[in-house]
């Protein structure tokens, strides 16, 4: 994920959990040996399903599985959509009004690619904690 510079941090998760046939698996924690899965897709029914261990909440991971939901629902062409280039600046979009609100998470100034409901983008800096209302 080229928005989210950080090392995926599973926190504390189970060890020794093994993948089993038909499994892709995207991540092991070869750390302690003990090469157990943190995360993996599996085939299920007409769709697929994960298993994602131990995860706390960060920016980083909240992007992570933000991405996770939009691939197992075969919905990865939206990602552009409604969304900030950056996990520091979150994006509610709201159908109803001709409108955006942006926030910034954090306590220093934020440089983002905001994308519309439409995909079109704009560059935009975000002082620290701003909370930003962008009209359509």
């Amino acid at each position: 994920m080229q928005d989210v510079t950080k090392e995926v941090d599973f926190g504390h998760s189970p060890d020794f959990v093994y993948a089993l046939e038909d499994v892709t698996v995207l991540s092991k924690d070869h750390l302690r040996g003990s090469d157990s899965v943190k995360l993996a897709l599996h085939p299920y029914g007409k769709g697929e399903g994960a298993y994602l261990a131990g995860l706390p909440y960060s920016l980083e991971n909240a992007r992570l599985l933000y991405r996770l939901l939009l691939h197992l629902s075969k919905k990865e062409d939206q990602l552009l959509h409604s969304f900030s280039s950056s996990p520091k600046v979150e994006c509610n979009d709201y159908p109803s009004l001709p409108c955006y609100f942006l926030s910034n998470l954090t306590a220093e100034e934020v440089q983002t690619t905001f994308y519309d409901r439409e995909g079109k983008s704009q560059n935009l800096t975000l002082s620290p904690r701003e909370l930003r209302w962008v009209q359509k």
